[in-house]
């Protein structure tokens, strides 16, 4: 691994040599591979859940029926959201569990529930896809997709919906993906959600073959990868948890010589933008592309919020800078809903807005963007994706923000090194950036180094 500093230590997965990774852009071309893959499948589809609708489509099907065709063994891993001591749930994460009541046919799938219990804050963030797990020729995809059709959208964006990014990934590296999944599985219960009878599904435990790199899968590529997660301790059985993504990022960026582009829904974790600011200053290029939202879209939000108003007029004055605040309080709101009091959060939120971003806009080598199609609808930013100069990316569920780097959330992300790339990763983050000649790009600082 000449010229690359380290993986984590901290991870519970080793690094893994010899596999394929492929990033895939949006919706029709995320869930246009892994249908093929599940049409392809011999064994069986492992799929965990964070956010879902009935109605969504994979190989023209209801997902829920498109699986139950295959005729395979299928286990869904859902997200059961927390309750508060009263017994609320969080109505940010609810979900509407009778759907599955309806869809889910006994004995066509096995199905756990990954409950936060009374945790309201926590979320289990991970979407996963995986085909054939622990098999030679498996696949397993990761990254920020939801099953929800406003993720269905090709590049070019014309109808104004969500940009995302998923890995696809072969080799020994996707079966430490199925071991992650194995892990939450044996932890999980059978039975919560309360439209579900306990007789309603049988379900078994997972075993976990030992994952050897000398048996080399049937498809093998130069990159090096490790399976990274974020994860509250004392869930699955990890007394300490794991905080390997952030780890992983840190490492990185100190590493990085030319280039960091960065794809994110948030923009609010105080410590990763310091670690940027100083990147910056050793002459390092960093593209930030964060959420588009009109500002009269959610005008009394930002209007209730003092500081946002500060940072809209002591950072910069542009309409852009408008909109990308617009779009970022959009993204608080939905995290820390007023009653459930996230008042720490709030305060690393003012530095961010208050402090931080002011002294970015000063630093010739930030770029902080966002999106929108030519006809000015948004383009929201959903992508948690990074690029380090031509041969390091990470693309994973993880926001940055603290709910999941500081292990609040159970997260995972795929992180690639691959030497000697024929297409510049920089390129792809240039194509992303773009995303098609259709697009209108709107800039709020300082990119002179771009021209």
């Amino acid at each position: 691994m000449d010229g690359f500093v380290a993986y984590p230590s901290e991870c519970a997965f080793p690094v893994r040599v010899g596999n394929t990774a492929t990033p895939l852009i949006d919706g029709v071309e995320t869930f246009g591979a892994i249908g093929t893959a599940v049409s392809k499948a011999r064994r069986c589809v492992w799929v965990a859940i964070s956010f879902w609708e009935p109605e969504f489509q994979l190989n023209g099907l209801p997902w829920l029926e498109a699986l139950e065709r295959t005729g395979l063994e299928i286990r869904l891993l859902f997200w059961e959201p927390g309750h508060d001591k009263q017994g609320r749930p969080n109505p940010i994460f609810s979900h509407v569990s009778s759907a599955l009541q309806n869809r889910l046919r006994p004995g066509k799938f096995q199905v756990r529930f990954d409950s936060s219990g009374t945790d309201i804050h926590h979320c289990v963030h991970e979407k996963t896809w995986i085909v054939d797990a622990f098999e030679p020729y498996q696949v397993a995809f990761t990254g920020g997709l939801v099953l929800n059709r406003t993720w269905m959208t090709d590049q070019r964006h014309l109808d104004g919906r969500k940009h995302d990014i998923y890995v696809q990934l072969e080799g020994s590296g996707s079966s430490d993906v199925s071991a992650s999944f194995a892990q939450r599985w044996n932890a999980s219960n059978e039975q919560k959600m309360s439209s579900l009878s306990s007789n309603s599904f049988f379900s078994t435990n997972i075993d976990v073959p030992s994952i050897d790199d000398s048996l080399p899968p049937l498809r093998q590529g130069a990159a090096i990868v490790q399976v990274q997660r974020d994860i509250a301790p004392n869930r699955y059985g990890m007394a300490q948890g794991e905080a390997s993504i952030y780890r992983q990022l840190e490492l990185a960026i100190a590493r990085a010589n030319s280039t960091i582009y960065i794809e994110q829904q948030h923009i609010a974790y105080a410590p990763m933008l310091r670690l940027l600011q100083a990147a910056m200053r050793r002459g390092v290029k960093v593209v930030y592309v964060v959420p588009f939202v009109l500002l009269q879209q959610h005008l009394p939000s930002v209007l209730a919020k003092p500081w946002l108003l500060q940072f809209l007029s002591r950072c910069v004055s542009s309409v852009a800078a408008r909109k990308i605040a617009a779009g970022l309080d959009r993204v608080h709101r939905w995290l820390c809903p007023r009653h459930f009091h996230c008042g720490e959060s709030m305060s690393s939120y003012e530095d961010v807005f208050l402090n931080i971003l002011p002294q970015l806009a000063t630093e010739n080598n930030f770029c902080l963007a966002a999106l929108a199609s030519e006809t000015n609808k948004s383009v929201y930013v959903h992508s948690k994706l990074i690029i380090v100069d031509d041969d390091f990316y990470s693309i994973g569920s993880a926001n940055c923000v603290d709910l999941s780097y500081d292990r609040l959330h159970t997260e995972l992300a795929v992180s690639v090194f691959e030497p000697g790339l024929s297409l510049s990763l920089f390129s792809l983050s240039l194509s992303l950036f773009s995303l098609s000649l259709s697009l209108s790009l709107f800039l709020c600082y300082s990119c002179r180094w771009m021209l």
